[in-house]
């Protein structure tokens, strides 16, 4: 998903700043890889 993202921001040339969609992009990769509240802590989550 992230590569696409990066992908389309390339293609597209979006009006977003780079820096912005930097954050956002890490943000969003970052918070799919925070353990979500009742799950184990655990190096990695099984996919659905």
């Amino acid at each position: 998903m992230v590569e696409h993202l990066c992908i389309r921001y390339i293609l597209d040339q979006p009006p977003i700043d780079r820096e912005r969609f930097i954050d956002e992009t890490t943000a969003m990769a970052l918070n799919y890889l925070r353990p979500r509240a009742g799950e184990p802590k655990s190096s990695a989550r099984p996919r659905n």
